[in-house]
């Protein structure tokens, strides 16, 4: 579905409070299409390599409103290189994060901004949510070729621990032939485990099976991820397998 758009132009960036979408949230980021460096896991849109793309670009951020520009911050590689590293020097890029824990607006403002820059983004995809009060939708955008889609589901369910990785694995479950979504769901997982693993003092070697799992004292909702994470693929039932087919660690970033 598409809440958004039967919203006149003239209201596209307006910070209108009487918006039915207006409200305090703090959003999150989920990018399938570039892969996200391993190091810096934020969401990153690539402009097209030639200078029409890059006018363009610069002349329509200037007129975006300044809710928007707290969250997608146009920026040159070589001018932020000491705090974080995406493309080659001379490459732009629009940084898509939330510089603070919330941020007040129309989230509509956050569609239009995205839709009236496709023409100048490379292809991507990704997933936008609410992590706090308001998490009974989640946003898919994707821009190929130029064209911009979205659509936005409504997750009915009472939200638990880490809701949106239920959305993801039942998508991934969907589609088992889409290596690309796989990956990215099988990442999301990954980066939830992580935190398990550090919340109990343990390693991968040590979890590396569901069998391994189901002997921790782990609560079930957290082993839920884990049976997940080993039974997404079938072929790759183990976490060296999966690693392997998927390349879910820093050290395959350049690979």
């Amino acid at each position: 579905m598409n809440p958004f758009e039967n919203i006149a132009v003239e209201d596209w960036f307006r910070h209108n409070r009487d918006s039915p979408w207006y409200g305090r949230y703090s959003l999150v980021f989920h990018q399938v299409v570039p892969f996200p460096k391993f190091k810096y896991d934020r969401m990153v849109l690539k402009l097209k390599d030639d200078k029409d793309a890059l006018e363009m670009a610069l002349f329509i951020y200037n007129e975006l409103p300044d809710q928007v520009r707290q969250l997608i911050r146009l920026q040159r590689q070589k001018d932020v290189r000491g705090q974080y590293d995406f493309l080659e020097a001379d490459e732009y890029f629009f940084d898509v994060y939330m510089a603070t824990d919330k941020v007040y607006l129309p989230i509509e403002n956050i569609y239009f901004a995205v839709q009236v820059l496709a023409d100048v983004i490379e292809d991507c995809h990704f997933f936008m949510y609410c992590s706090d009060g308001d998490c009974s939708w989640i946003d898919e955008y994707k821009i190929t070729d130029g064209r911009f889609s979205f659509n936005r589901d409504i997750y009915e369910e009472i939200p638990t621990y880490a809701w949106y990785l239920d959305y993801y694995i039942a998508r991934a479950r969907e589609h088992p032939d889409d290596v690309v979504f796989m990956r990215f769901t099988l990442y999301r997982i990954y980066k939830t485990i992580l935190y398990l693993i550090k919340k109990y003092k343990t390693g991968m070697e040590i979890l590396a099976t569901i069998d391994l799992v189901q002997k921790t004292d782990m609560t079930e909702e957290e082993k839920k991820y884990f049976v997940s994470f080993y039974n997404l693929d079938r072929d790759c039932g183990d976490w060296y397998l999966l690693n392997e087919k998927y390349k879910l660690e820093e050290k395959y970033e350049n690979i």
